[in-house]
């Protein structure tokens, strides 16, 4: 298995992150032996490759994952794993896994409510490119609330909620490693 890790949004190739290849059982849940087949680190381009003696692992018994780990970078969301591989490849053949990783900053969303709603009606989200919206619902005893969240640095991040079933929308850039602030009000 080999690849490019890129760093986004600057589109190039990502040093010095840390790859560990891990094979599951299919078909657990609870207490899922891991095991890790082989770490390595991308090189000044951004790539990387593992090598597995064929036979290491049963294909038609496991699943395949990458964990990425680089310092101030996260993959599509905190603590989430490349893919989980489909058990269908074939003993020794070549798989190429590209992946991007984003600069990580923070923000802190505050709900400012200054007037009553019901129960279920109001929900928030934010979205940074990452293919999956993250989001909230928010009870009425949840006025004044801060939220904390990782969000991609350097990258616009939309925010959007909905009351009453009508849509908001706004969105800021936070550079990465700070902090940001927003306030929804209504």
């Amino acid at each position: 298995m080999a690849g490019t890790i890129i760093d986004t949004p600057g589109k190039f190739g990502l040093a010095g992150v840390e790859l560990e290849l891990r094979s599951t059982y299919s078909g657990y849940t609870f207490h899922n032996p891991l095991n890790i087949l082989a770490k390595t680190v991308t090189d000044n381009n951004g790539k990387y490759r593992f090598s597995v003696p064929s036979g290491s692992v049963d294909l038609n018994r496991n699943y395949l994952s990458v964990v990425l780990k680089k310092t101030t970078y996260f993959y599509r969301t905190p603590d989430e794993k490349l893919g989980l591989y489909d058990t269908k490849f074939k003993p020794d053949s070549a798989i190429t896994v590209n992946a991007a990783m984003f600069r990580q900053a923070t923000m802190d969303i505050k709900l400012e409510i200054s007037r009553p709603f019901a129960p279920n009606t109001f929900s928030f989200y934010y979205d940074y490119g990452s293919k999956t919206a993250h989001g909230y619902n928010v009870n009425p005893e949840d006025a004044g609330k801060l939220y904390n969240v990782t969000t991609a640095g350097d990258m616009k991040t939309i925010i959007f909620w909905d009351i009453d079933k009508v849509r908001y929308k706004d969105s800021l850039t936070v550079p990465a490693g700070q902090k940001g602030t927003y306030t929804i009000k209504f």
